[in-house]
């Protein structure tokens, strides 16, 4: 097999898709358009009337689920464990950062 083979199969050597420049520039349009369409159609909230969930109940699934991981086996579990006990840490730490505040606190009395 010589080098120029070896560089250009066969299989690659015809044109496998013979495109024109208005197909591509439709092709990327309509991609596009699909695209923009997505965007304005999800706002990244989601749609349910639920309560958002607190800091404590995010917690209290982490706790759950690296309980659960710690009993497989298998490294994917020990990565989610890993990634339980970062997100944990991480909330934790968020959690220490806030202080509470008042509106007076804003706002002093005269």
């Amino acid at each position: 097999m010589s080098l120029s083979e070896l560089l250009n199969p066969a299989a690659e050597s015809h044109e496998i898709y013979s495109a024109t420049d208005e197909d591509i520039y439709t092709a990327v349009m309509e991609a596009k358009k699909a695209h923009s369409d997505s965007d304005a159609d999800s706002s990244g909230m989601p749609d349910s009337d639920e309560p958002a969930v607190t800091r404590r109940e995010a917690l209290q699934a982490v706790l759950t689920l690296w309980k659960f991981t710690k009993t497989i086996n298998d490294p994917f579990f020990r990565n989610a464990e890993v990634m339980l006990a970062s997100l944990g840490q991480r909330a934790r730490a968020m959690e220490r950062n806030m202080k509470d505040t008042h509106l007076t606190d804003y706002f002093p009395r005269t």
